[in-house]
């Protein structure tokens, strides 16, 4: 066997050894990766059921302040309304 067969040789098997270590710390990091996002996922689940109760209370807020938003409607629709001029004062009004 030549020198330059020995040498592909040595040089492929020390591709492979590379590689393959490469590619046992990509997967133990995935490992990692994936419990990690296991605990994530049960966290967010467990938040999930402890907010549910709020939603009944949010609609209820929001029912209570529909009737809020209709009296400032009415409130800002007065304001805009055009208005006499007051004839108590003849001079004019500086703000």
């Amino acid at each position: 066997m030549s020198f330059a067969a020995v040498v592909t040789i040595i040089g492929a098997i020390l591709t492979v050894i590379v590689l393959a270590a490469y590619l046992i710390r990509v997967a133990l990091i995935l490992r990692r990766v994936s419990g990690k996002l296991g605990a994530v996922i049960v966290g967010v689940g467990s938040a999930g059921e402890k907010t549910a109760p709020v939603g009944s209370i949010v609609g209820e807020i929001n029912k209570e302040l529909a009737g809020v938003d209709n009296a400032l409607r009415g409130v800002l629709a007065k304001e805009r309304s055009p208005k006499a001029p007051s004839q108590s004062s003849s001079s004019p009004r500086y703000l």
